[in-house]
Protein backbone atom coordinates (compact mmCIF):
# COMPACT_ATOMS: atom_id res chain seq x y z
CA UNK A 1 0.00 0.00 0.00
CA UNK A 2 1.20 3.45 -0.93
CA UNK A 3 -0.30 6.50 -0.24
CA UNK A 4 -0.01 9.85 -1.82
CA UNK A 5 -1.36 13.25 0.24
CA UNK A 6 -2.43 15.47 -2.87
CA UNK A 7 -4.14 18.52 -0.84
CA UNK A 8 -6.91 19.31 1.49
CA UNK A 9 -9.27 15.81 1.97
CA UNK A 10 -7.84 14.25 -1.14
CA UNK A 11 -5.72 11.01 -1.18
CA UNK A 12 -4.44 8.56 -3.45
CA UNK A 13 -4.20 5.26 -2.53
CA UNK A 14 -2.45 2.62 -4.35
CA UNK A 15 -2.99 -0.93 -3.54
CA UNK A 16 -3.31 -4.69 -4.73
CA UNK A 17 -3.13 -2.85 -8.57
CA UNK A 18 -5.82 -0.68 -7.88
CA UNK A 19 -5.56 3.13 -7.33
CA UNK A 20 -8.38 4.80 -5.31
CA UNK A 21 -9.01 8.26 -4.77
CA UNK A 22 -10.52 10.07 -1.66
CA UNK A 23 -12.50 12.99 -1.68
CA UNK A 24 -11.14 14.75 -4.76
CA UNK A 25 -12.06 18.55 -4.64
CA UNK A 26 -13.88 20.46 -7.40
CA UNK A 27 -10.74 22.68 -8.62
CA UNK A 28 -11.33 26.05 -7.77
CA UNK A 29 -14.58 25.80 -5.89
CA UNK A 30 -16.52 27.94 -3.15
CA UNK A 31 -15.55 30.93 -5.55
CA UNK A 32 -12.17 29.65 -5.34
CA UNK A 33 -11.63 29.40 -1.81
CA UNK A 34 -10.12 25.91 -3.07
CA UNK A 35 -7.03 27.50 -4.05
CA UNK A 36 -4.93 23.72 -4.78
CA UNK A 37 -3.40 22.82 -7.99
CA UNK A 38 -5.90 20.48 -10.07
CA UNK A 39 -6.41 16.66 -8.63
CA UNK A 40 -5.35 15.46 -11.90
CA UNK A 41 -4.85 11.62 -11.07
CA UNK A 42 -5.83 8.68 -12.88
CA UNK A 43 -8.08 6.43 -10.78
CA UNK A 44 -10.28 2.18 -10.82
CA UNK A 45 -11.95 3.93 -7.71
CA UNK A 46 -13.36 7.10 -6.07
CA UNK A 47 -14.84 6.78 -2.33
CA UNK A 48 -16.47 10.07 -1.52
CA UNK A 49 -17.74 10.72 2.10
CA UNK A 50 -20.38 13.53 0.77
CA UNK A 51 -21.07 15.70 -1.96
CA UNK A 52 -19.40 19.05 -0.86
CA UNK A 53 -17.77 20.79 -3.75
CA UNK A 54 -14.24 20.18 -1.39
CA UNK A 55 -14.95 16.71 -1.23
CA UNK A 56 -16.66 15.54 -4.29
CA UNK A 57 -15.32 16.67 -7.45
CA UNK A 58 -15.39 13.67 -9.53
CA UNK A 59 -15.01 15.17 -13.04
CA UNK A 60 -11.34 16.06 -11.15
CA UNK A 61 -10.34 12.05 -11.69
CA UNK A 62 -8.98 10.44 -14.87
CA UNK A 63 -10.25 7.01 -16.31
CA UNK A 64 -12.68 4.67 -16.13
CA UNK A 65 -13.20 4.30 -12.47
CA UNK A 66 -16.48 2.98 -10.02
CA UNK A 67 -17.30 5.55 -7.26
CA UNK A 68 -18.87 4.86 -3.86
CA UNK A 69 -20.86 7.41 -1.92
CA UNK A 70 -22.91 5.05 0.48
CA UNK A 71 -22.75 3.14 3.17
CA UNK A 72 -21.99 -0.36 2.76
CA UNK A 73 -19.34 -3.28 1.96
CA UNK A 74 -17.73 -3.46 -1.39
CA UNK A 75 -15.15 -5.75 -3.45
CA UNK A 76 -12.44 -4.12 -6.11
CA UNK A 77 -10.09 -7.19 -6.65
CA UNK A 78 -8.36 -8.04 -3.48
CA UNK A 79 -9.31 -4.86 -2.06
CA UNK A 80 -12.23 -4.49 0.53
CA UNK A 81 -13.66 -1.27 1.17
CA UNK A 82 -16.29 -0.73 4.04
CA UNK A 83 -18.14 2.59 3.71
CA UNK A 84 -19.60 3.77 7.85
CA UNK A 85 -22.31 5.85 7.88
CA UNK A 86 -21.98 9.05 10.21
CA UNK A 87 -22.59 12.46 10.81
CA UNK A 88 -21.07 15.83 9.31
CA UNK A 89 -21.95 17.45 12.75
CA UNK A 90 -22.83 16.56 16.28
CA UNK A 91 -26.13 16.77 15.58
CA UNK A 92 -27.04 13.99 13.87
CA UNK A 93 -26.77 15.58 10.73
CA UNK A 94 -29.12 18.34 10.95
CA UNK A 95 -26.64 21.17 10.41
CA UNK A 96 -24.61 19.95 7.34
CA UNK A 97 -25.92 16.41 6.54
CA UNK A 98 -24.13 12.94 6.50
CA UNK A 99 -20.72 11.79 6.23
CA UNK A 100 -19.43 8.17 4.98
CA UNK A 101 -16.08 6.87 6.56
CA UNK A 102 -14.82 4.58 4.31
CA UNK A 103 -12.22 1.53 5.50
CA UNK A 104 -9.90 0.41 2.74
CA UNK A 105 -7.91 -2.89 3.27
CA UNK A 106 -5.79 -5.27 0.78
CA UNK A 107 -5.92 -8.30 3.71
CA UNK A 108 -2.58 -7.11 5.50
CA UNK A 109 -2.70 -3.14 6.49
CA UNK A 110 -6.04 -1.15 6.19
CA UNK A 111 -6.40 2.65 5.97
CA UNK A 112 -9.64 5.11 7.09
CA UNK A 113 -10.74 7.85 5.93
CA UNK A 114 -12.73 9.79 7.87
CA UNK A 115 -14.02 12.72 5.42
CA UNK A 116 -16.01 15.43 7.03
CA UNK A 117 -16.66 13.59 10.36
CA UNK A 118 -18.15 16.20 12.64
CA UNK A 119 -18.26 14.57 16.02
CA UNK A 120 -16.23 11.90 18.47
CA UNK A 121 -18.40 9.68 17.80
CA UNK A 122 -18.20 6.11 20.72
CA UNK A 123 -19.32 3.87 17.43
CA UNK A 124 -17.03 5.28 15.54
CA UNK A 125 -14.17 4.47 17.40
CA UNK A 126 -15.40 1.04 17.86
CA UNK A 127 -14.90 0.85 13.99
CA UNK A 128 -11.72 2.11 14.32
CA UNK A 129 -10.07 0.50 16.64
CA UNK A 130 -8.29 -2.22 13.89
CA UNK A 131 -7.76 0.06 11.76
CA UNK A 132 -3.42 0.89 10.65
CA UNK A 133 -3.87 4.32 9.19
CA UNK A 134 -6.66 6.79 10.06
CA UNK A 135 -6.40 10.20 7.58
CA UNK A 136 -7.83 12.75 10.45
CA UNK A 137 -9.56 16.10 9.54
CA UNK A 138 -8.71 18.28 12.02
CA UNK A 139 -9.55 22.28 11.31
CA UNK A 140 -12.95 22.56 12.91
CA UNK A 141 -15.51 24.54 11.82
CA UNK A 142 -16.96 21.99 8.96
CA UNK A 143 -14.92 18.89 10.66
CA UNK A 144 -14.06 17.77 14.26
CA UNK A 145 -11.45 20.80 15.09
CA UNK A 146 -7.75 19.92 16.80
CA UNK A 147 -9.22 19.17 20.61
CA UNK A 148 -11.50 16.78 19.14
CA UNK A 149 -9.33 15.30 16.58
CA UNK A 150 -6.87 14.76 19.80
CA UNK A 151 -9.21 13.35 21.89
CA UNK A 152 -9.86 10.43 19.11
CA UNK A 153 -6.41 10.37 18.90
CA UNK A 154 -6.17 9.23 22.59
CA UNK A 155 -9.03 7.20 22.66
CA UNK A 156 -8.02 4.91 19.61
CA UNK A 157 -5.94 2.01 20.67
CA UNK A 158 -2.30 1.62 19.79
CA UNK A 159 -0.69 1.11 17.19
CA UNK A 160 -1.78 3.57 15.07
CA UNK A 161 -0.86 6.16 12.37
CA UNK A 162 -2.63 9.16 12.04
CA UNK A 163 -2.57 11.20 9.17
CA UNK A 164 -3.86 15.23 9.83
CA UNK A 165 -6.06 16.39 6.78
CA UNK A 166 -8.64 19.27 6.02
CA UNK A 167 -6.94 22.25 7.72
CA UNK A 168 -6.08 25.31 6.79
CA UNK A 169 -2.96 26.75 4.68
CA UNK A 170 -2.25 29.79 2.25
CA UNK A 171 -4.27 27.71 -0.33
CA UNK A 172 -7.03 27.09 1.59
CA UNK A 173 -9.68 30.09 2.13
CA UNK A 174 -11.82 28.52 4.77
CA UNK A 175 -11.73 30.21 8.09
CA UNK A 176 -10.84 26.50 9.74
CA UNK A 177 -7.64 26.04 12.01
CA UNK A 178 -4.06 25.18 11.20
CA UNK A 179 -1.80 21.76 11.63
CA UNK A 180 0.22 23.82 14.35
CA UNK A 181 -3.27 23.88 16.37
CA UNK A 182 -3.30 20.22 16.04
CA UNK A 183 0.54 19.44 16.78
CA UNK A 184 0.52 21.81 19.68
CA UNK A 185 -1.91 19.61 21.42
CA UNK A 186 0.05 16.25 20.67
CA UNK A 187 1.96 16.13 24.13
CA UNK A 188 3.22 12.28 24.59
CA UNK A 189 2.63 11.37 21.04
CA UNK A 190 5.57 10.86 18.38
CA UNK A 191 4.99 13.97 15.46
CA UNK A 192 7.07 12.49 12.32
CA UNK A 193 7.26 15.67 9.53
CA UNK A 194 7.48 13.35 6.37
CA UNK A 195 8.51 16.01 4.57
CA UNK A 196 7.29 14.06 1.55
CA UNK A 197 3.79 13.66 0.19
CA UNK A 198 4.26 9.90 0.04
CA UNK A 199 3.92 6.98 2.70
CA UNK A 200 4.64 3.27 1.94
CA UNK A 201 1.87 1.99 4.42
CA UNK A 202 3.08 -1.59 3.45
CA UNK A 203 6.74 -0.75 5.57
CA UNK A 204 5.22 1.00 8.67
CA UNK A 205 6.17 -0.07 11.68
CA UNK A 206 3.31 -0.43 13.87
CA UNK A 207 4.38 0.14 17.96
CA UNK A 208 2.79 2.83 19.58
CA UNK A 209 0.84 6.06 18.13
CA UNK A 210 2.04 8.29 15.61
CA UNK A 211 1.46 11.36 13.62
CA UNK A 212 2.82 11.48 10.58
CA UNK A 213 2.28 14.64 8.39
CA UNK A 214 2.34 14.12 4.56
CA UNK A 215 3.47 17.00 3.00
CA UNK A 216 0.65 18.34 0.02
CA UNK A 217 1.61 17.34 -3.58
CA UNK A 218 -0.60 20.31 -5.44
Amino acid sequence: MRLTYLAHACFLLEADGKRIVFDPYKWRAFEGAVGYDRVNVSADVVLLSHQHDDHAGVAEVKGDFQVFDSPGEYEVGGLKIKGIASHHDPEGGRLRGSNVVFVVSDGSRSVAHLGDQGWVDPKLIRELAQVDVVLLPIGGTYTIGPREAMELVQQLPAPKVFVPMHYKTPKLGFPIKTLDDFLSLAEGIEVVRAGKSELDISSLEMVGKKIIVLEMAR
